[in-house]
């Protein structure tokens, strides 16, 4: 199962959520290089392939599957800020335990229904067990989005990043319940933190660009969303990208018929 995209990938957003950074959370995909199937791990100082997978993922012959993804040796070196592409499909997802899948999979149905109460019961039944499983983890927090218990969500996704190290889902989520808690100092580091683990996160660009109109960080704001419709000018996002700029500048800077973005002055 996919630690990062269960509820992603069954959840339509409720209509009275809120417009803001909820519905960006939920958009699922973070650019051309993000694979859809794959998270990225940063190594830290005496980091080995073996290492990652036993302390991470648990599957014996996951080193070898790391070490083909990437085009290295299961051997080789691996510095401090190297990284490394994980392949959902090894990750472990509730140790593999049968009867605490089945409740992960109950839990994301009951998501998508929209019965966030039950669903939390159930991935607390499996993070009670498991603590250490992202997926379970992480569902936990989007559910405590959804149901507006952002403090919960909040320390629930930290967790979940200890857990998923650079996952830029996980990251973006983190970033949506801070900002629904206030923090928008925090969320702003979360997004940073996603887009340093992947500099063509769309998502995250797109999220930067709209906390900092909300500030009334023009400067920045309008660097983010400009950045954000060099990568997409056609989508929903790319069209809440213009208005926004438009009311930052005056003008209509990047149309979607556009392949380059109208010149500006961005020192006005």
């Amino acid at each position: 199962m996919t630690p990062t995209k269960g509820i992603l990938r069954l959840i339509t957003v409720p209509a009275a959520l809120p417009a803001g950074l909820i519905v960006v959370a939920l958009i699922s995909g973070c650019g051309p290089e993000r694979r859809g199937a794959d998270f990225t791990y940063v190594a830290r100082e005496g980091d080995t392939i073996s290492k990652v997978s036993a302390r991470y993922f648990g599957e014996k012959d996951l080193p070898e599957r790391i070490a083909e993804h990437n085009g290295l040796a299961v051997n080789a070196p691996l510095p401090a800020g190297t990284r490394l592409r994980i392949p959902y499909r090894t990750v472990k997802d509730a140790k593999a335990d049968p009867e605490l899948i089945r409740k992960l999979n109950e839990a994301r149905t009951l998501a998508a229904r929209g019965d966030y109460g039950a669903a939390s019961v159930a991935l607390e039944e499996v993070t009670g067990k498991v603590p250490d499983d992202p997926a379970a983890v992480y569902d936990l927090g989007l559910v405590s989005i959804l149901s507006g218990d952002s403090a919960a969500a909040v320390g629930h996704l930290e967790r979940a990043v200890v857990l998923a190290p650079g996952d830029t889902d996980v990251l973006q989520a983190l970033a949506t319940a801070r900002a629904n808690a206030g923090d928008r100092d925090g969320a702003v580091e979360a997004l940073e933190e996603a887009l340093a683990a992947d500099p063509e996160c769309e998502r995250a660009i797109f999220s930067l660009g709209v906390i900092y109109a909300e500030a009334d960080d023009y400067e920045n704001a309008r660097h983010y969303l400009f950045e954000y419709l060099l990568r997409d000018n056609t989508s929903a996002a790319a069209e809440r990208a213009r208005r926004l700029l438009k009311e930052i500048t005056g003008e209509e800077l990047f149309g979607p018929e556009d392949t380059e973005p109208a010149e500006t002055n961005e020192n006005e």
